[in-house]
């Protein structure tokens, strides 16, 4: 089993929304991937509450192999959701790809 963490530190948001509702906003479309990518089992997404921390935003997902995060990285819904919520107002990401069975 594959916990495949992604953390996010945005510089900006779209017009209209607070930062607080920008974020939700993204919460809510990645945890609506459950379910419509096959390999991914299990994916949760956590809004950062420490105001001394400089990530926004927490996706922890689930997959079986480590060569099932490039198939939920390359599937179109993943994309179109990275496209609309993160590519435009992303200043910092970090990745950590570990194993849940050491």
């Amino acid at each position: 089993m594959i916990q495949h963490v992604v953390l996010f530190a945005f510089g900006s948001h779209p017009d209209g929304m607070t930062k607080q509702e920008f974020l939700t906003s993204v919460k809510n479309s990645f945890e609506e991937l459950s379910g419509l990518i096959q390999p991914l089992q299990e994916i949760s997404v956590s809004i950062n509450i420490n105001p001394n921390e400089e990530y926004d935003l927490m996706l922890r997902g689930i997959l079986e192999r480590y060569e099932d995060v490039e198939v939920y990285a390359k599937h179109p819904e993943h994309v179109s959701r990275v496209q609309r919520w993160i590519k435009p107002y992303v200043s910092k990401r970090a990745c950590i790809d570990g194993s849940l069975l050491l």
